[in-house]
Order: structure tokens, then C-alpha cells, then sequence
């Protein structure tokens, strides 16, 4: 496993490395808002069963993507106003939207996949050295608690002689992403972002939509 120090990484020195990387299918192991997490390109399949390999888990097993920009969601899921709205919120804490696949995808089982934009910087960076929306999923063991530690990272996985890994120290213990269906208005999972916050963003984008249009008119 190659380690990159987060301020060597955020220089902006090994960009073209990562880039490179990132395409011929590599796993990235970021730091995230809650904890370490395994980043690689959502379109490989050969990654993404890597990933799988790595936690010991069912192949079948949902794992959710990140991405810096909507526009590179956009040809893979059907995101509708108030989906693109509530992705680029700035909210309290990360947020997950649940989106239909337009095709199949290696990461998803059942049609649909969850995707945020991060606000961890570390890892935005990470998503726009990439053409296409990355995978996040705790680098850990299935069933085994999430990884805050650089340590426990090294220990675990310095074996993986394909594996990138930013190393940003120790994390903070936060509460993973708030993962929210859009089609029922209904929280799947929740963290530091509340349904009422949701409500709220979606209340003042719509009034905000609203005086845009009697202006128009």
C-alpha cells in the first residue's frame, strides 16, 4: 500500500498519480466526515468486487458514492429538481440521497444507489480529480467498527499492494450520513442531519423557485 500525507495529497503534487490511478481501477482509502473509506471508480467492477473482497462481504452488498459534482451523476441516476437540490445543500452534515439507476451498476443490487457530496475537503478534492462518482464505503471489516485511526488502516490493509491510502491522522468519531429516500420523504438512516432540516431545505429552495417565477411572469 502507498500512504500520501493529507497535506502532500492537498498540495496537489500527486494529482496526475491519483488520476491515473483512480482510472485504471485503484482503491483509494480517504478520509471522510465520520471515518475512513474505501474510493474507487463506481463503473469498475473489478474495483468494486476488490472492495468487497477487502470488508468480507456479499458481493450483493449496496455501497454508496460520493462525487464533487451532479453533472457526473447525471448520466448514471434520475435526479429530478428537488434530488439536485437537496445534494447541493449545505446542510449540518452530510447528506445521502436514494437514486434510481438509469443502468445497471456494479455497486447497487436492486436499482438504486445512494450518493452525497462530501463536505470533508480531503475527499471532495479526491472527487474531482475523477470523471465519474467514486464509491464510499468505511474501510473496515464487515461488521466490524468504522476506522478512525491511520493505524488501524496500515495494520489491516498495508498488504494491498494496489491501495492508495491519504492519510489525514486521526479522524473525529461522527455519526456516518443521513441516508434520505426522496420518492417517500423518508429518512433510511440517521446522523447529524434531521428529517425537519431536510423539510426546511426543500421548503426554501421551492419559495425561492416560486419568486424566481413571478418575476419571470
Amino acid at each position: 500500500m502507498i500512504e500520501i500525507k493529507e497535506k502532500e495529497f492537498l498540495s496537489g503534487k500527486m494529482d496526475s498519480k491519483i488520476r491515473k490511478a483512480l482510472e485504471n481501477g485503484a482503491i483509494i482509502i480517504f478520509p471522510s466526515e465520520s471515518s475512513y473509506g474505501f474510493g474507487a471508480n463506481c463503473l469498475n467492477e473489478k474495483a468494486v468486487k476488490k472492495i468487497h473482497e477487502t470488508k468480507k462481504e456479499s458481493f450483493d452488498k449496496p455501497i454508496g458514492l460520493v462525487t464533487d459534482d451532479v453533472k457526473k451523476a447525471g448520466p448514471l441516476f434520475e435526479i429530478g429538481q428537488k434530488e439536485k437540490k437537496l445534494l447541493e445543500a449545505r446542510l449540518s452534515g452530510p447528506l445521502t440521497i436514494l437514486l434510481k439507476e438509469k443502468k445497471k451498476m456494479p455497486c447497487s443490487s436492486n436499482g438504486t444507489v445512494g450518493i452525497r457530496i462530501p463536505i470533508n475537503k480531503t475527499l471532495l478534492r479526491l472527487c474531482s480529480l475523477a470523471k465519474f462518482p467514486l464509491t464510499a464505503t468505511s474501510a473496515n471489516i464487515h461488521g466490524e467498527e468504522a476506522t478512525f485511526l491511520p493505524e488501524k488502516i496500515m495494520g489491516a490493509f498495508s498488504a494491498e499492494k494496489d491501495f492508495i491510502f491519504i492519510n489525514a491522522g486521526k479522524l473525529e468519531e461522527n455519526k456516518p450520513s443521513t441516508y434520505y429516500d426522496p420518492t417517500n420523504g423518508k429518512i433510511l438512516r440517521e446522523g447529524k442531519v434531521k428529517l425537519e432540516e431536510i423539510k426546511g431545505a426543500l421548503s426554501k429552495k421551492l419559495m425561492q423557485q416560486k419568486r424566481v417565477s413571478m418575476v419571470i411572469e
